[in-house]
């Protein structure tokens, strides 16, 4: 799970970008949860604190 922050951010763009064809819908929803961890990732990796949840998940794409 992203921060609420971030998840915020993703249902707004979500919502914004939503389209009446399924498919496009579920392709959207990927991509933005993808645009979302990786600014997740990049916020921890810029932050002082979270070093311990850094050390244990370094890459979240990955986890």
């Amino acid at each position: 799970r992203v921060p609420i922050e971030i998840h915020a951010m993703e249902g707004r763009s979500l919502y914004e970008s939503r389209s009446d064809v399924l498919e496009e819908q579920e392709e959207l929803k990927e991509v933005v949860r993808q645009g979302s961890i990786k600014q997740w990732q990049q916020e921890l990796d810029a932050s002082e604190g979270g070093r311990w949840t850094n050390r244990l998940i370094p890459q979240f794409d990955d986890w």
